[in-house]
């Protein structure tokens, strides 16, 4: 009877910290966030610990994730320029073509162009990034919910949630397949995070993580084709899967690489045709460009860099940090798909990903829903506590104007890189056996 109770309080603490979070507070408010943030995690670690069964965890894992759609995204607000790019669509545009200035700047403002809307915009002057799935789903909603805002933000996020239960599910048959243990499921079925950021925050990281899960899914029995179909509409939701894919061509028999890649480029070429200009790549690597280049938010060694750089010779070069980084991104990542050939795939697939972040200039907490994934799979702790200490980054909005706190960022991943470093010692330890 007292650990039916214990667990049950458990469980109440967990949720109400996400709800109160979801439905009482703002992005502005940090502390409150973060303490309620750190209980929900504290719940977490006690559910896991318990023996609440796996079944009941992940009923608990969708209603909670259910609870969030009804809610107003509030740490984030990319879903207005979702709304604004599916309107797009409907109104006959190409998202890629121009940014919402250029239409906000015409004598007659087309009719689908909202001007409420348009103030809502986090980065108005720039080209939409976001790959031709993504656009689709954007278009479905916008088509749904008549444009309305509120109507369209349930809709995007019951279908991202549809996905991320998905995620839950292949992570199960996956975590047995690899004899992992079961209950690490717990770790991304019950992560606040993860909860936070797709169910409450909408973002399409659910969408990314199923494709790639069921990638590889049908590789792991032997079905490559479908294997690069999957991962196609991966890269087709957000670009960064295709990252693996050097990792992934170590690991299949030489005669299947190219009906694999057939696959996956064939994917992109019938899902981009509709969106075809004479700008299109243009438009996407000037934004791509500023990304890498001007955004800055919560990184790791591109701060560490810059300010030793500063140091030395008087001011941080951004711009040459940013682009150094970027080349030694590529390098380690390709590295990694050779000399990690001793590892299991899903081991160097969490570890590039992750590796990708560390040296990247902007490093949002939803981000971290894909190293996480990989992580569980390869049963990597890092990963995990980066999605603990990740709420330390929104310290960057608990005032106007908003300014990173660069002591909590850098306390964040000391954190991280304490647990990688004893994966890694694990990890010798297992090849070395």
């Amino acid at each position: 009877m007292k650990t039916a109770i214990r667990n049950f309080i458990a469980i109440l603490v967990f949720s109400g910290a996400l709800v109160c979070i979801t439905y009482g507070l703002a992005r502005e408010q940090f502390l409150e966030i973060a303490l309620l943030y750190f209980v929900a995690f504290g719940a977490l670690a006690l559910i896991y610990k318990s023996n609440v069964s796996i079944k009941w965890a992940i009923a608990l894992a969708c209603a909670i994730r259910l609870a969030m759609v009804w809610a107003v995204p509030n740490l984030s607000d990319d879903i207005y320029r979702f709304l604004w790019d599916g309107l797009l669509v409907i109104g006959g545009e190409n998202p890629y073509v121009h940014t919402p200035e250029y239409y906000m700047s015409l004598t007659n403002v087309p009719a689908f162009v909202k001007q409420d809307l348009f103030t809502l915009l986090n980065s108005p002057n720039y080209f939409t990034v976001y790959p031709p799935l993504s656009q689709f789903v954007y278009t479905t909603g916008a088509y749904v919910s008549g444009g309305n805002i509120m109507a369209f933000g349930i809709v995007i996020k019951s279908i991202l949630v549809i996905f991320d239960i998905g995620n839950i599910f292949l992570l199960r048959a996956l975590l047995l397949r690899f004899k992992v243990n079961s209950r690490n499921l717990l770790l991304y079925a019950l992560n606040p995070l993860v909860i936070l950021e797709i169910s409450a925050n909408a973002h399409f990281e659910s969408i990314m993580v199923f494709y790639l899960l069921a990638s590889l899914w049908f590789l792991f029995h032997n079905k490559v084709k479908i294997s690069g179909l999957m991962m196609g509409l991966s890269v087709a939701a957000k670009l960064l899967p295709l990252i693996f894919i050097p990792a992934i061509l170590f690991r299949i028999e030489k005669n299947k690489i190219i009906p694999y890649l057939s696959m996956v480029i064939l994917v992109q070429v019938f899902l981009w045709m509709p969106f075809l200009s004479p700008t299109l790549f243009y438009n996407i690597g000037s934004s791509i460009g500023l990304y890498f280049h001007t955004f800055e938010f919560n990184a790791s060694i591109y701060h560490m860099v810059n300010w030793l750089a500063a140091f030395c010779i008087g001011h941080p070069p951004h711009a040459l940090v940013a682009t150094m980084l970027a080349i030694a991104t590529l390098l380690s990542i390709l590295l990694l798909a050779f000399l990690g050939r001793k590892l299991k795939l899903e081991t160097v697939l969490a570890i590039s990903a992750s590796v990708y972040f560390l040296l990247s200039t902007t490093v949002h907490p939803w981000y971290l829903v894909l190293p996480l994934a990989l992580g569980t799979l390869a049963n990597l702790r890092f990963t995990l506590v980066w999605t603990l200490v990740a709420v330390l980054s929104y310290s960057a909005y608990n005032g106007l104007p908003y300014q990173e706190n660069h002591q909590l960022v850098a306390l964040e991943y000391l954190v991280v890189v304490l647990f990688l470093y004893l994966d890694y010692k694990k990890m010798v330890v297992k090849i070395n056996k």
